[in-house]
């Protein structure tokens, strides 16, 4: 973590001198916070999902299928999920937002927990 603290930091500069802010400012649509986090990527922590992915594979995709059914149910339109880990993507943008939706990664949480 502290890899990509720095990174971001020094890659970003002033308005970036916390990592976290990088995921907020492009949620906002920065393209600056998307070239700090793409120069930095190699030393970015890996989330619990990437984690799952690859040590867990039976539970990540019992975690991605109950990921689907909520936000089946929440209305987004998704693509089938993938036979052999259960991914899914959207199919189109409504009202609800993209993937960075606040409802979208509830569902994310909710279906994740550590």
């Amino acid at each position: 973590m502290a890899a990509w603290d720095k990174c971001v930091t020094e890659k970003g500069g002033p308005g970036y001198e916390q990592a976290k802010v990088v995921y907020l400012k492009i949620k906002q649509g920065d393209k600056k916070a998307k070239e700090v986090q793409a120069a930095c990527h190699p030393v970015e922590p890996e989330t619990y999902e990437d984690r799952q992915l690859r040590t867990d594979l039976p539970a990540f995709k019992d975690n991605q299928r109950e990921f689907y059914k909520c936000a089946q149910r929440a209305g987004y339109k998704l693509t089938a999920p993938d036979p052999e880990t259960g991914q899914f993507g959207l199919t189109e943008v409504g009202p609800l937002g993209d993937w960075g939706s606040d409802k979208m990664q509830e569902c994310r949480r909710e279906s994740f927990k550590e």
